[in-house]
């Protein structure tokens, strides 16, 4: 098989870049060097894999994805057969899905209990005023469907909140309460999980669940031109949710982590600017895209801060704590 390497004239795409950027020396540099850059990195990946899968596709799956078929890091198999769960459809929930709606991620749960109101409108990219009223679960399904007929989807109405009382990571599954029991369900039959609920109660549930359960998720929120995203990546023996947080700190442990009681002085609702919903949906899609077809990259374990404002992504490591719930799961 040829290399993916060999199909890019390299001596003629040099040539062409000098030329275009004649008058902009730093330009032309940093082109040149992030064009050779990414065909270095796509070289390394194996194209056996691919031609294979393209040959297990339907003759209409070749037409649709066909640019994504001539990418060597892509396995269209893969991302069709990945089983993704969303818990929150809303500002990063909806981005989320249409992106992998969009690359062919064909399984999928969906879980949220909210409606769709106006002021959702201007980031959650799903929903248009005809949806106002519904349920996000099902107006997110109906949307996905039209986007892609081949997408298998479950919906769950459902709240989620800490069950009062109990650790998760030190109680049997079999004595979970029956919500509970119906989402770690959900969580053991997927191959990633994102955490997108924006409202309390959900980070240390899905967190916990996902780690007894041994699967990765997303974690991300919004906030006026700040994005954050941390992914939990088993198999790396990454840090949890709870080593990120200081587990006695009086105000976030209980109201935000945790339980959905409401503390003086936290304000009920975000300021959420549509365009960086829409950015961090796709960041953490493109790192969803990573994992499915196995390609390493340096952000599992990361605490990633993107500044809206300043145009600027930053990568903070998170360390594990000794004395965390999480280990030895």
């Amino acid at each position: 098989m040829t290399s993916f390497k060999k199909q890019f004239n390299i001596k003629l795409m040099k040539k062409i870049i000098n030329n275009r950027y004649k008058y902009q020396p730093q330009l032309k540099e940093t082109k040149l060097n992030l064009f050779l850059r990414q065909i270095e990195q796509l070289s390394r990946k194996k194209t056996n894999d691919q031609v294979e899968v393209s040959n297990s596709l339907t003759q209409e799956e070749k037409i649709r994805w066909s640019r994504q078929l001539r990418n060597p890091i892509l396995n269209q198999e893969k991302i069709k057969n990945a089983k993704i769960s969303v818990f929150g459809l809303g500002g990063i929930g909806s981005n989320v899905l249409l992106n992998l709606a969009y690359v062919g991620v064909s399984n999928l749960a969906l879980i949220d209990y909210d409606r769709i109101e106006l002021s959702n409108l201007n980031r959650q990219t799903l929903y248009t005023p005809k949806d106002i009223g519904r349920f996000k679960t099902e107006s997110a399904q109906k949307r996905l469907l039209q986007i892609n007929p081949d997408i298998t989807s479950e919906i769950y109405n459902l709240e989620l909140d800490y069950p009062k009382g109990i650790e998760l990571l030190n109680f049997p599954p079999n004595e979970y309460p029956e919500r509970i029991s119906i989402l770690n369900s959900i969580i053991s039959n997927s191959d990633i999980v994102i955490n997108a609920m924006d409202y309390k109660g959900a980070p240390y549930l899905i967190n916990d669940l996902c780690v007894k359960n041994k699967k990765p998720f997303y974690w991300a929120g919004i906030n006026y031109f700040l994005g954050e995203i941390y992914c939990y990546f088993p198999s790396k023996e990454t840090a949890c949710i709870r080593d990120i947080f200081h587990p006695n700190e009086p105000l976030f442990n209980q109201s935000f982590l945790r339980y959905k009681e409401q503390n003086q002085g936290l304000n009920k609702s975000s300021y959420s600017l549509g365009i960086i919903a829409i950015i961090i949906g796709s960041l953490i899609s493109n790192l969803i895209l990573f994992d499915i077809n196995e390609v390493n990259h340096p952000y599992h374990g990361y605490y990633l801060m993107y500044d809206g404002f300043n145009i600027e992504l930053m990568k903070i490591p998170i360390q594990k704590r000794k004395d965390c719930l999480c280990q030895n799961r």
